[in-house]
């Protein structure tokens, strides 16, 4: 006699039934990862961007002006440096905010704009943004003088939030306000 070899169609259905159950399980973690990856991930581009506004301006001693537009899940971040100064090797005082809705008017120089949006991180909102940041030719710091910012980003349930805080010094920073969940690598805010 010949046996065959193989699996049963019960056998099969249990299988199916099994990894149907463990997904159906799964699904909630996974989701609420992406919620948070998307969240880490525009926070992140925030504060790259502000780093690379304060880093320019003392490169180029030029003041540069970092602009927030919109708002809720549809909102911008741009920055924009005053052109090269006449004479080699001056400062340049003052700055030039730009539209982050028009990336063209977000540039450091004309091949390099500096700027983006929420559309690549869905659902992600802000808070009420900072007036026009300015960064200082002089020392990197928030001008005028003594200028913090602060406002935070939610993720699109609503769940988690970070706060960003930027010193007068010009340093960007990212923590989890009282009340809110903890999320791995990210202090809770003193």
């Amino acid at each position: 006699m010949h046996r065959s070899r193989g699996f049963t169609l019960i056998e099969l259905l249990v299988v199916v039934a099994v990894l149907a159950v463990m997904l159906t399980l799964a699904a909630p973690s996974f989701t609420d990862f992406f919620e948070r990856y998307r969240l880490r991930g525009a926070a992140d581009e925030v504060v790259t961007l502000l780093a690379s506004a304060r880093a320019e301006s003392v490169m180029r001693n030029r003041d540069v002006a970092v602009s927030f537009g919109g708002s809720g899940a549809a909102w911008c971040v741009g920055a924009k440096a005053k052109p090269e100064p006449a004479t080699p090797g001056m400062s340049v005082v003052g700055s030039e905010a730009c539209d982050c809705t028009a990336p063209a008017t977000c540039t450091m120089d004309a091949n390099r704009p500096l700027v983006f949006d929420a559309a690549d991180f869905a659902g992600v909102s802000i808070g009420t943004a900072p007036a026009n940041l300015i960064f200082s030719s002089r020392s990197g710091g928030l001008s005028p003088l003594g200028t913090t910012a602060s406002t935070s980003l939610t993720s699109p349930s609503g769940k988690y939030t970070l706060q960003l805080d930027v010193s007068q010094l010009g340093r960007a920073t990212l923590c989890v306000p009282s009340g809110q969940p903890a999320m791995a690598g990210f202090d809770s805010c003193s």
